[in-house]
């Protein structure tokens, strides 16, 4: 009798967590400021930002990370993981994605564990594969393919494959085994300095960058910026909606790992519960 209620009670606990963890399942949207590297949250339905207390170096681009809490940032040259809920930076080494050593932004595929990251070879932007694991090693960037188009910004869309803007605002799907991009459509934004999916909405939250930025990711280049602002693009269609227009200027964007399977938490827990109904009405 006394496993009995102490079964009952665990169920009953895991179906209060699992309905909590539902209407609270997804992952932040975070920004990272080129100025200060103070990191910001972002709502993904309003584009208010909010400061999160944690601060990095200036970062170039950044993308999701495997672990939880944590953003791969890239400075140009170096890689780095960032935890957004303590503010320490892990060095994982440089880039040697020769003859023009340097990524400016990254995308991560959360199924494979894929690393991608948007640098430059002779012929122009081309789409290189990140051994993050040993990315201290002299061969840790490969060479996967030049782009059709000079990309800026790059996002990973889950189930969907890795998407960039260029810098006139047209949004492309990028093949991940080439390089190669192929159109979407016409954000009608210019200056976006980097994108993420955002698992609430299941669309992209893109950074704008301030006037009178010239598309170049240099330090010259990116000083003396005026406001922001925060767009949602449609992923399917490259149609884009102002969210805020006051915004820090953003050329770091990125999700967190989302919440592990709160669906699958709370259908266990009925499943018990059913289970536990069953074995009384035997008694």
């Amino acid at each position: 009798m006394k496993t009995m209620r102490l079964l009952r009670f665990i169920v009953v606990a895991y179906l209060f967590v699992g309905c909590f963890a539902v209407g609270n399942a997804g992952a932040d949207i975070l920004g990272v400021e080129w100025k200060t590297g103070l990191v910001y949250q972002i709502d993904p339905i309003t584009g208010a930002v909010t400061p999160n207390g944690q601060q990095f170096a200036g970062m170039f681009g950044a993308s999701g990370a495997p672990q939880s809490a944590t953003i791969y940032g890239t400075t140009g040259i170096n890689l780095w993981a960032l935890d957004v809920s303590t503010g320490v930076e892990t060095p994982y080494g440089y880039f040697n994605n020769f003859p023009r050593p340097g990524i400016v932004d990254l995308g991560f595929d959360r199924q494979s564990g894929a690393l991608y990251g948007r640098g430059d070879t002779d012929s122009g932007a081309a789409l290189f594969a990140i051994d993050a694991e040993d990315c201290l090693c002299a061969q840790n960037t490969t060479l996967i393919g030049p782009m059709n188009a000079q990309i800026f910004a790059m996002g990973f869309v889950p189930g969907a494959g890795l998407y960039g803007v260029d810098i006139g605002g047209v949004l492309y799907r990028i093949d991940v085994t080439t390089g190669f991009t192929t159109v979407i459509g016409y954000t009608g934004i210019s200056g976006v300095g980097d994108i993420a999916y955002d698992w609430q909405t299941g669309e992209l939250i893109a950074s704008v960058i301030g006037p009178p930025w010239n598309g170049v990711k240099t330090f010259q280049s990116m000083q003396d910026l005026g406001p922001g602002s925060i767009y949602e693009i449609n992923w399917h269609t490259g149609q884009s909606t102002l969210l805020n227009d006051n915004a820090p200027d953003m050329f770091a964007l990125a999700d967190t790992t989302p919440e592990p399977a709160p669906w699958l938490l709370l259908a266990t827990a009925l499943f018990g519960l059913a289970v536990l109904i069953r074995r009384e009405r035997a008694r």
